[in-house]
């Protein structure tokens, strides 16, 4: 799982929802103070929880 706390320093604003679908490559969260950082999965998954 990917947990935006895992990441110091990264004020996470997230691109999804819970249930949402997500694909391999699909945005997750970007950082909201260096928005060109963006987060990505690296599978194919259904957003469990947040």
């Amino acid at each position: 799982a990917v947990k935006p706390p895992d990441f110091i320093s990264v004020f996470p604003k997230l691109f999804i929802k819970e249930g949402d679908g997500v694909k391999a490559g699909s945005p997750l969260f970007f950082d909201k103070y260096r928005e060109n950082i963006i987060f990505t999965s690296l599978t194919i998954q259904n957003t469990i929880k947040i």
